[in-house]
C-alpha cells in the first residue's frame, strides 16, 4: 500500500498539476487503486485502508453494506442454530437497542468512539449494566466479529470499550418458612410446581415439562430430559427431530438448556409427597404432562409469572417483592452448599457443566448467632487460647518475647 504522486499536464500559466494514487492489494492478491486530487485526501484514505475502516477486498465503487443489512443476515444465522428463546433475545436487543443507532451506518464507517458513545448512551438511559453488557458483547460485538471473519472489516472497532460496572446485589436465599408459605398460598394446581423447584432445583421449563414418566418412585429420582419450549415452537429446523409436540395440551418440548441438563435428581420426601397429592387431585394431561392451566393447556411462562407468581409474591409480606421463581433454584443450591455437599455434586444436581457456573447459585445463609462463631475463632487464634480451655502460653502470637 502506497501513495504515489503523478504529474499531469501543466495548467494555465504553466502551473504544475498532480494527482495522487493510492494502491493496495486485498487478501487474494488483487490490486486496487484510487486517485485523489489532493495529497491530504490520499493520505487519509490510505490510513483508513490500513486501519480496516475500508475493506481491502471490496471494490471502492461498490455500495458499502450497512450495519443493519449485515445484522439481519447475522440474525438469520442465529435463528437457524440457536434456541428460540436465545434468538428471540437477540432479535429484541438488536431491534430496541442496537439498530436505532447503527442501522444505516456503513460497517466500514463505525469507529471505536461511535461504539463507546453508544454504550455510554445505553448506560445513561437507565438500562441495567447486565443488559448493556449483553447488548454490547452478545449482539453488537458478535455482529462485528462475524463481519471481520467474512472479510468486510479489517480491524474491529470493539477495542477496550468501557462498560458500566454491575451493581453489587445482596442475595439472601429463601428460608424453609418462606418456601412453605409460598407453597401454601399458591393455587392448588401449582403448589407441587413450587415445591419441586425448591426441593429439586429445576428450572421453570424443566418443572413445567415434567411428565408422569419422569417421576421414578422406586429409585426415588426425578428424571430431567426435556423442558417446555417457552415460545411453543421448535428453535430451529436443525433441532426439529429432537422436539416433541403434544396435541392434547399444545405443549412443545425441547431438550434441556445444555447437555449437562439431562440428569437424575434425588427426590426428597417433600417433593415426592407433593407430586403424589397433585396427581391425585389433578389428573395429568393425556400426554402425561403434570402441570397445566385450569383449562388443560401447557403453561406459558410469561403469562404464569404475570397472573400467578407476581400476585402471589406481592400478597405475602414475609417474602421480598423481587423474589422470582428462579430464586427457588438458588435456594436449592444454597441448601446443598449449607449442608456441605461438594461443588461437583451441586453442579451435577443443577445441571451445570462446571462448578464455576454453580458458584453464582450458592449463597450463605445468615448467621443466626450474628457472627459469634467467627468472633470466637478469631479470638481463639490471636489470643492463643487452646481449645481445651487450659491457660494460654506465654509467647502468644500477640505477645512477642523481648530481645535480650
Amino acid at each position: 500500500m502506497s501513495v504515489t504522486r503523478r504529474r499531469l499536464a501543466d495548467g494555465p500559466e504553466g502551473r504544475e498539476r498532480f494527482h495522487f494514487l493510492v494502491q493496495w492489494r486485498d487478501r487474494h492478491g488483487i490490486q486496487h487503486a484510487r486517485m485523489f486530487a489532493t495529497f491530504e485526501e490520499a493520505v487519509g484514505y490510505d490510513g483508513a485502508v490500513k486501519a480496516g475502516r475500508v475493506a481491502r477486498d471490496v471494490p471502492t465503487r461498490a455500495v458499502p453494506i450497512t450495519f443493519g443489512q449485515y445484522a439481519a443476515r447475522w440474525l438469520r444465522a442465529k435463528q437457524r442454530t440457536k434456541r428460540s428463546g436465545t434468538s428471540t433475545v437477540y432479535e429484541c436487543e438488536l431491534r430496541c437497542h442496537v439498530l436505532p443507532y447503527f442501522a444505516h451506518t456503513p460497517l466500514v464507517a463505525i469507529r471505536r468512539r461511535n461504539v463507546q458513545d453508544w454504550v455510554d448512551t445505553l448506560a445513561a438511559s437507565g438500562l441495567a449494566p447486565a443488559t448493556v453488557g449483553h447488548c454490547y458483547r452478545a449482539v453488537f460485538k458478535s455482529v462485528i466479529n462475524t463481519a471481520v471473519l467474512d472479510g468486510l472489516l479489517e480491524v474491529s472497532p470493539c477495542h477496550r470499550i468501557e462498560q458500566p460496572e454491575p451493581r453489587p446485589q445482596r442475595f439472601d436465599p429463601l428460608t424453609a418458612a418462606q418456601v412453605t408459605v409460598i407453597a401454601r398460598q399458591a393455587p392448588e394446581c401449582y403448589r407441587a410446581l413450587i415445591l419441586v423447584a425448591a426441593a429439586c432445583g429445576t428450572r421453570f421449563g424443566e418443572s413445567a415439562g415434567l411428565g408422569r414418566s419422569h417421576v421414578l418412585i422406586e429409585p426415588r429420582l426425578l428424571a430431567v430430559d426435556r423442558q417446555l419450549d417457552r415460545h411453543n415452537s421448535c428453535p430451529s429446523p436443525a433441532r426439529t427431530s429432537s422436539c416433541a409436540y403434544a396435541a392434547c395440551c399444545g405443549a412443545r418440548f425441547a431438550p434441556p438448556k445444555s447437555a449437562a441438563g439431562v440428569r437424575s435428581i434425588p427426590l426428597p420426601d417433600l417433593a415426592l409427597q407433593a407430586l403424589a397429592d397433585h396427581v391425585e387431585r389433578i389428573p395429568p394431561a393425556p400426554c402425561g404432562l403434570l402441570f397445566t392451566t385450569p383449562t388443560g393447556k401447557a403453561l406459558n411462562p410469561a403469562n404464569w409469572r404475570a397472573r400467578v407468581w407476581r400476585p402471589l409474591i406481592h400478597a405475602i409480606p414475609q417474602v421480598p417483592d423481587t423474589t422470582t421463581y428462579h430464586h427457588l433454584r438458588h435456594t436449592y443450591a444454597s441448601l446443598l452448599g449449607d449442608a456441605g455437599l461438594a461443588a461437583t455434586e451441586i453442579a451435577a444436581r443443577l445441571g451445570h457443566a462446571s462448578t464455576g457456573q454453580s458458584e453464582a447459585y450458592v449463597h450463605p445463609y445468615p448467621d443466626p448467632d450474628e457472627g459469634k462463631a467467627t468472633r470466637d475463632a478469631i479470638d481463639q487464634a490471636l489470643n492463643g487460647r487452646p481449645r481445651d480451655g487450659s491457660p494460654a502460653p506465654v509467647n502468644t502470637p500477640m505477645t512477642r518475647p523481648t530481645r535480650p
